[in-house]
């Protein structure tokens, strides 16, 4: 049972590889959807692995053993490995369970502020140009999609 829950916070670790063999032979555009879905199943196998790793050994506490209505406490590991494993298990759920929401809400509030910023920006089809102090250029996700550069000496765009 320890293997298998293993297995899904190792894969990680192989991706770099197998990214690299897959990328340069898919269109970028096939690229993007498979490094995201393949980094969407990778965190979700981290989440089921650390569960499964926290309620193994939370069920090795004998009180905790009886709310699962278990004659006896789970013998899969000595608890000089099962009480520390479970404490990383629930420390990464805990900084997984915070660091995930308050990085999508940073990300769609940069992405609402982004959209904002081009309501009177100039455009030429896909195209925006903002007048700022800072050179920058980035793709806009949506619909539609935008190409974004800034410069400091704007002239209109042709």
């Amino acid at each position: 049972m320890i293997t298998a829950l293993l297995v899904p916070l190792l894969m990680p670790f192989a991706a770099p590889a197998l990214t690299r063999c897959a990328v340069p032979r898919l269109r970028p555009t096939a690229a993007l959807w498979a490094l995201t879905a393949t980094a969407c199943v990778l965190a979700g196998g981290w989440l089921a692995a650390l569960g499964g790793l926290l309620l193994a050994g939370a069920l090795t506490v004998s009180a905790l053993a009886r709310l699962g209505h278990l004659i006896r406490p789970l013998d899969f590991a000595p608890v000089v490995v099962a009480y520390p494993a479970t404490a990383l298990a629930v420390g990464a759920l805990a900084v997984c369970a915070y660091a995930m929401p308050r990085s999508a809400l940073s990300q769609l509030r940069q992405y609402r502020t982004a959209h904002a910023q081009l309501q009177n920006a100039p455009t030429a089809g896909d195209l925006s140009v903002l007048d700022r102090p800072e050179a920058d250029a980035y793709a806009l996700p949506g619909n539609p999609g935008r190409i974004v550069v800034s410069c400091t000496e704007f002239r209109g765009v042709q």
